[in-house]
């Protein structure tokens, strides 16, 4: 599960799954690390898609083309 916390003397969310943020890689079409976020929220804004896209992407429940994520966790 997720365990939503407030950033330090902000209103700003930050997620976490075990008390770590959740990595998100983002890959070319040949696997290639291209970019790397920290968070589902920092993938969503700076690819300006939603977290919930983010997440179907990183699950593989979701294909758009040219758009590879996956969880820091499963890449091997």
């Amino acid at each position: 599960g997720f365990i939503w916390k407030y950033e330090q003397d902000s209103n700003i969310f930050v997620e976490y799954e075990n008390n770590r943020c959740s990595k998100i890689i983002q890959l070319d079409d040949n696997d290639i690390q291209i970019n790397e976020f920290v968070s589902v929220n920092k993938a969503s804004e700076s690819l300006q898609i939603s977290r919930d896209s983010v997440r179907r992407l990183c699950n593989g429940t979701s294909k758009v083309k040219g758009l590879k994520l996956k969880y820091g966790k499963d890449i091997v």
